[in-house]
């Protein structure tokens, strides 16, 4: 979070975005994939975004293991065809729930391996029999989904020959910082207070959001979470101190709520697929008076710093950056 000192103001809320996880809209209902969300997806995010890009589009059969647990291949961006790449144990280790006992995904990976006895190939390494024995499942594989039939996720499996490593473009190039995308543009921000799974998943938004999509784009939608942190300004005599401290009246839905009404409007200056809070004065969102103004703040700042390739991105309002910032001075009502 940037250090903000307020010099002309006795008490700020700042509020910034800690984690995202970028999920595309049709995987939300995919069977395939409901193993990819976690409590993150379900209960942790409260805030948010719709963002329309360019598909990605896989072609299967240019997909190929290389050396060192590295896959190959080619997808479409659009009328583009880009080479990328991605490592397959790096993946599943980050997310095997064991990071801690070992020293390296390399060395997770040749445990998991070891667990198979190839008496055909026994001179192999870890790296050389995942690229023998593994490979890529063409009858299942799609534009919009690779199916690999992969020997560290059957280990991990229990030998269960029938299991897949399903993976998307999007989560790919998220994770692999992929430098293929198209200009991302905000389209909607939204909060839930039970959780954004829940509320994506039932959108009242999407029939008229698919409807204006063509066939080439796709709407990513932003797991997001929050921190914030209020900012107290204190003089004694010709000494001036910050204090930074939680301000426990402020609970995480109404941490969301004034984030939301931030970025709204940051992003939007005429109604959209958003169409409350657009053409608002900031100060007469609910949570704004009750949270903030009579609790005699002073200014609001909503910060959108995201890491990785999906992090640059805004709307034709505000440009197309890496980081946005809310700075708003709070006027009472």
């Amino acid at each position: 979070m940037t250090k903000f000192q307020p010099i002309n103001d006795t008490l700020v809320f700042s509020t910034h975005i800690c984690e995202y996880h970028p999920i595309e809209k049709d995987l939300l209902y995919n069977e395939d994939c409901k193993s990819s969300f976690d409590e993150f997806h379900r209960k942790k995010s409260m805030l948010y975004m719709m963002v329309k890009m360019a598909r990605i589009k896989f072609i299967p059969d240019s997909f190929s293991i290389s050396s060192d647990f590295v896959i190959n291949g080619t997808v479409m961006v659009g009328e583009r065809r880009e080479k990328v790449a991605f490592n397959v144990a790096k993946y599943l280790f980050a997310r095997s729930g064991v990071t801690d006992k070992f020293e390296s995904w390399e060395e997770w990976a040749a445990k998991v391996m070891s667990l198979w006895k190839f008496e055909a190939s026994p001179s192999l390494t870890p790296s050389q029999a995942y690229r023998q024995y593994s490979g890529i499942d063409l009858k299942l594989s799609t534009e919009e989904l690779l199916y690999i039939d992969c020997k560290l996720l059957q280990s991990i499996k229990q030998g269960n020959m029938e299991s897949r490593n399903i993976m998307s473009p999007i989560q790919l190039a998220h994770v692999f910082d992929w430098e293929v995308l198209s200009p991302l543009e905000v389209i909607y921000v939204g909060k839930s207070k039970n959780g954004v799974l829940k509320r994506t998943r039932t959108h009242d938004k999407w029939g008229a959001i698919t409807t204006d999509l063509s066939a080439d784009e796709v709407v990513v939608v932003y797991f997001m979470d929050i921190e914030s942190k209020s900012v107290a300004k204190r003089e004694f005599g010709s000494l001036i101190t910050y204090e930074e401290f939680k301000e426990k009246a402020i609970d995480r839905e109404s941490e969301a709520l004034i984030t939301e009404a931030a970025f709204i409007k940051h992003f939007f200056d005429e109604k959209g697929y958003n169409e409350k809070i657009v053409d608002q004065d900031f100060e007469s969102v609910s949570k704004v008076k009750e949270k903030l103004i009579a609790r005699g703040y002073t200014s609001v700042v909503a910060e959108l710093c995201l890491e990785g390739v999906f992090g640059k991105l805004g709307t034709q309002k505000v440009g197309y950056h890496s980081k946005h910032s809310f700075i708003h001075s709070l006027a009472e009502v």
